[in-house]
């Protein structure tokens, strides 16, 4: 719903959106479970929850959020990963 208003309803665009989402979220999440420096964590973080919130996926955005504020907390990247995955599942199942 909440990307529909944002492509104005155009299926194919919110298709192609998701999938992105999907790949990118992906990638990140993956960076993330990395042990980089605190600023690297920071940035990922940051784009993730840019991305995640542009399709809606509010959960993601919330705990990249908790992890750009404290990027050493590693119970934060768990909780992330678990997060990532649920969309990428909701948004799988919106593909079919």
């Amino acid at each position: 719903m909440f990307l529909a208003r944002q492509t104005g309803g155009d299926r194919a665009l919110e298709e192609e959106v998701l999938s992105l989402f999907c790949k990118q979220a992906t990638t990140l999440g993956n960076e993330l479970r990395k042990r980089r420096s605190k600023e690297a964590r920071k940035e990922n973080a940051h784009t993730l929850k840019g991305a995640a919130r542009a399709v809606g996926a509010f959960g993601v955005a919330e705990c990249a959020s908790r992890i750009e504020t404290d990027p050493a907390n590693n119970g934060s990247v768990i909780d992330l990963l678990r997060e990532v995955e649920t969309a990428r599942d909701y948004i799988a199942s919106l593909l079919r």
